[in-house]
């Protein structure tokens, strides 16, 4: 048996021949660590006036050390693998290695531990600088010295995840293309299927809600996927990994760095069963385990034969062509990897049972998306076994945003939207299942809208639909005759003076509802204008009502006082300054947004549905929703809302614009 000291000095003797490894790292790391910390402190020096400076600046640069480290730590755990392994795609090393008398474990974990050190001993060195560099500016705390000390551990961790996870591939394959091609399958595979998935959803799925945005909306499932993709989506999802957020950034938490080590030790101890069940004669194969080949190559062929479907799809618009596609690429998928397994052209057809099994099996996938086998769109539960409904428009850029939720999902939207009313809304969800994909009915115009179904079993559904205009516009006036449900699909209604920080508005011509209303683009004063100006001859009953709450026609009793002469005599008063396109910037002075709230609230109360998402403009709001923090809002305005817009004008012309 051998003993400890002999395994220390096989050890050595395996790092002495990887030193050359070591050395180059060393470099490396040093020109892309210490080295630009070096320059920049030093480039700074004059900016640097007290030791708090030297301090915010050297914080900047462990920033950069940190990220650039983590990046470093990844593709050096690759390099170090393939170098330390190497052997094992020669068969005369192997069998020179497999002679020695030393176990295999023992020989598995000398190589292990050897080239490890190279990437770990220059590593720390650097790291080491870049703090020696901080020392000398004097712009390092205890506190930042600590931290740096815990990243180097998350950093040295990174590295054997990445190293582990390449020996897994090293010791699946026997040639170095295609443990290559190996790591790239491992590192791609799960992302190449959700982009199918998305695919195919778009393509066919026309009523689906929770695969838009697939790509952007799934980090947490992405981060799962390799285990370079955990290091690399590092702190999303859960938020477990992540602990305090310290001066170079988000530190680690202790059950973050604790789950990086078990999945370390797992891809470990799988690389070593591995290694301890390949065959020597293996090397130079393609694949180390002749039971793994069909596996491997149907699941390769597949997605191989389904993104040729979805380019015949997008390039002749035909689902012959897709279906000859795949049949003819999951083909030559088999066939290129039979000949990668054997490099012999004439056994490429040899196991045609894959050919055969490939070519059913993304028929399958395919024709059950196209013809819709599951009845995912058509999909419309009973009435009487639902809970309550959601509706929402699919265009929801005239829509403010809640206070303290900048951005929110659709689903998140149909959450918050969610009503009882479900006689009202289950109207427009059998609409959107007849019209179905087809994007209109007769000369009919339609709206795109989405729709959330909670049944009474907890289960909630969300779907996208093509409706009838007519049919959702009726639908929204019965909903929002409830206030508290028009609230809701209003937040501006909500909003309160002291959470308004700013309202300013850009007024054009045809935004002014006298000019608006007899379609003028501007408005050409006279020389001889006595400040009478003529009425339209049918005015609305609204805005003939003097507005207390905003103080527009509210100059006496007189009938001269009445909203729409106010308005008028505004209006002429700023009329210069209207001719053309020439618009209004209109700033709300601080002491009257509460007063311009207001009067907009009234607007929003009083108008109907469908005039208030048909606005084409918008009043533009920035909130206060904590301390010094801030978000942009925008709400539906245009020459409908009167009472709005003739207080805009009254500040306007008080303000001498």
């Amino acid at each position: 048996m051998t003993s400890r000291i002999s395994f220390s000095k096989l050890v050595r003797m395996e790092f002495r021949q990887q030193i050359w490894l070591a050395a180059l790292q060393g470099l490396l790391y040093t020109l892309l660590l210490p080295f630009p910390a070096l320059l920049g402190m030093s480039s700074e020096l004059g900016t640097m006036a007290n030791r708090g400076d030297r301090i915010d600046h050297f914080i900047w640069w462990a920033s950069f050390s940190r990220d650039m480290g983590g990046l470093l730590a990844l593709a050096a755990g690759v390099i170090c693998a393939l170098c330390a392994f190497a052997y094992l795609y020669s068969q005369t090393k192997v069998d020179l290695y497999h002679s020695l008398p030393v176990k295999r474990g023992q020989l598995f974990g000398a190589k292990y531990a050897a080239s490890v050190l190279t990437f770990v001993l220059p590593f720390v060195a650097a790291q080491l600088l870049v703090l020696v560099v901080g020392l000398g500016y004097n712009g390092v705390t205890g506190a930042m010295a600590m931290e740096m000390a815990v990243l180097l551990v998350q950093q040295i961790l990174f590295f054997l995840c990445s190293y582990s996870a390449v020996l897994v591939a090293v010791m699946l394959t026997g040639k170095l293309l295609t443990t290559i091609c190996a790591v790239l399958v491992f590192f791609g595979y799960v992302p190449l299927f959700l982009l199918l998935a998305q695919a195919f959803a778009d393509e066919f799925l026309y009523t689906a809600v929770g695969f838009s945005n697939m790509w952007s909306l799934n980090k947490a499932t992405l981060k799962y996927s390799s285990p370079w993709a955990f290091c690399i989506f590092w702190g999303q999802g859960s938020g477990i990994e992540n602990g305090r957020v310290g001066l170079t950034g988000s530190l680690p938490s202790v059950a973050g760095l604790c789950q990086l080590v078990a999945l370390i030790v797992l891809l470990s101890l799988l690389s070593l069963a591995l290694y301890r069940r390949r065959r020597s004669e293996v090397a130079g194969e393609a694949l180390a385990f002749r039971k793994l080949e069909p596996v491997i190559k149907i699941l390769l062929a597949l997605p191989a034969a389904l993104i040729a479907a979805i380019v015949a799809l997008e390039t002749f618009e035909s689902s012959v062509w897709a279906v000859v596609f795949i049949l003819l690429f999951g083909a030559l998928a088999c066939m290129l990897m039979e000949f990668i397994y054997r490099w012999d052209i004439r056994q490429s057809l040899h196991h045609w049972q894959h050919i055969l099994f490939t070519a059913v099996a993304a028929l399958a996938i395919f024709l059950g998306f196209r013809f819709d086998v599951f009845g995912y769109n058509s999909y419309l539960p009973d009435q009487d076994e639902l809970q309550g409904m959601a509706v929402n428009s699919a265009w929801m850029g005239n829509r403010a945003i809640l206070p303290g939720k900048e951005t929110m999902s659709n689903q998140e939207w149909l959450d918050y939207l969610e009503t009882d009313q479900v006689d009202i809304v289950y109207g427009l969800a059998e609409n959107g299942v007849e019209i179905g994909d087809e994007g209109c009915l007769d000369d009919t115009i339609v709206k795109k809208i989405y729709v959330k179904y909670h049944l009474k079993n907890g289960k909630e559904v969300y779907r996208y639909y093509t409706v009838d205009e007519e049919l959702y516009f009726d639908a929204m006036e019965k909903l929002c005759q409830d206030m508290e449900c028009r609230e809701k699909y209003l937040p501006v209604l909500q909003y309160t003076e002291d959470m308004v920080y700013r309202i300013y508005k850009t007024l054009y011509p045809n935004e002014i509802p006298v000019l608006y209303s007899s379609g003028d683009t501007g408005v050409e004063e006279d020389e001889s204008n006595t400040g009478e100006s003529e009425l339209p001859e049918t005015e609305d009953e609204t805005s003939t009502e003097n507005d207390t709450e905003t103080g527009i026609g509210t100059s006496g009793e007189g009938d001269s006082g009445t909203f729409m002469e106010n308005l008028v005599d505004t209006v002429m008063t700023v009329s210069g300054r209207l001719t053309g396109d020439a618009p209004l910037e209109i700033e709300v002075p601080r002491e009257r947004i509460g007063e311009v709230l207001s009067a907009y609230q009234k607007d929003l109360r009083e108008l109907p549905y469908r005039t208030i998402e048909n606005a084409g403009s918008y009043l533009e709001m920035t909130l206060l929703v904590g301390h010094n923090t801030f978000q942009w809002s925008s709400s539906p305005l245009d020459g409908s809302f009167t009472n709005t817009i003739g207080l805009l004008l009254e500040i306007a012309t008080e303000s001498g614009l």
